[in-house]
């Protein structure tokens, strides 16, 4: 309790000596300018849709930033039980499941189980070395009108 007023007293006392910064010093100390965080800000609230700004109460705003965008929260985030549920779901729902052929390809099917093959239509199926295809041999070609 002592220590977070004595913290809370230094840190306002060094905020009124001290102006923000106006000028980058990113690559050197790694501190943001307000402008550079406003910009970074924005940028993070344009890519990520569970960031946003917030202007906080108004006892507390700092007159160097925006007024609506004081601060930026995060909401809506899955939490570990959330993320447990929905690892559980999908796992319900089949999963991640290795399609392996012959050539052993590895192909991996993302939603839920395949469905069961009999065979049989693969049997049917012609390979394409068994098709001869003469090259000097043209086709007609009929065109097909695909748009209007």
């Amino acid at each position: 309790m002592v220590l977070s007023q004595l913290h809370g007293a230094f840190k306002g006392t060094v905020e009124r000596i001290t102006s923000p910064r106006t000028v980058s010093a990113f690559k050197e100390k790694g501190v943001l300018s307000v402008s550079e965080f406003v910009i970074a800000g924005d940028n993070l609230v344009s890519k990520c849709p569970t960031w946003s700004w917030e202007s906080g109460e108004p006892s507390k705003r700092k007159s160097y930033l925006p007024a609506d965008k004081q601060f930026l929260i995060t909401r809506n985030v899955p939490c570990l039980r959330r993320a447990a549920s929905v690892e559980e779901e999908y796992e319900a729902a089949g999963g991640e499941v290795l399609l392996d052929n012959e050539d052993n390809d590895g192909w991996l099917a993302t939603h839920g189980k395949p469905k069961e093959k009999n065979g049989a239509e693969d049997d049917n199926l012609p390979s394409i070395e068994a098709l001869e295809i003469n090259k000097r041999t043209h086709y007609p070609v009929n065109p097909i009108i695909l748009w209007r």
